[in-house]
């Protein structure tokens, strides 16, 4: 992983390039040929701190791909693996909130820079 910063860099900038790129490529081809969805999450949760918010499953079932019984199942493997927590919250209802831990949001920063500065006019 690369040290260099740059006040020019805007990791939610690319963040979200990366998410609209996605999500395009859906209105041509079907979502199951090419959508990586565990990577979407991660860059949705990335991009939603970026913005100082926290998510809430409810709204991460909404705005992907994935059932919600695979969005469980992933949540549970991506805290197993250190790289989310989930927050409880009761005014939720059990849905509760999720967040990338803070080990995860500097391994996402530092790969959205690092891929930035690996192809520049991509972003």
């Amino acid at each position: 992983m690369t040290e260099f910063k740059s006040s020019h860099f805007d990791s939610r900038a690319v963040a979200r390039t990366l998410l609209r790129k996605s999500r395009a490529r859906a209105q041509y081809f079907d979502a199951d040929l090419l959508g990586d969805p565990v990577w979407e999450l991660l860059l949705t949760l990335f991009e939603a701190e970026e913005s100082k918010h926290v998510c809430a499953i409810s709204d991460l079932r909404q705005g992907s791909t994935m059932s919600a019984d695979t969005l469980q199942r992933w949540i549970k493997v991506l805290e197993r693996r250190g790289l989310l927590t989930t927050i409880a919250d009761a005014g939720m209802l059990n849905a509760g909130l999720v967040k990338l831990t803070g080990q995860a949001h500097r391994a996402m920063a530092s790969y959205l820079m690092d891929i930035t500065h690996l192809d520049p006019e991509r972003f």
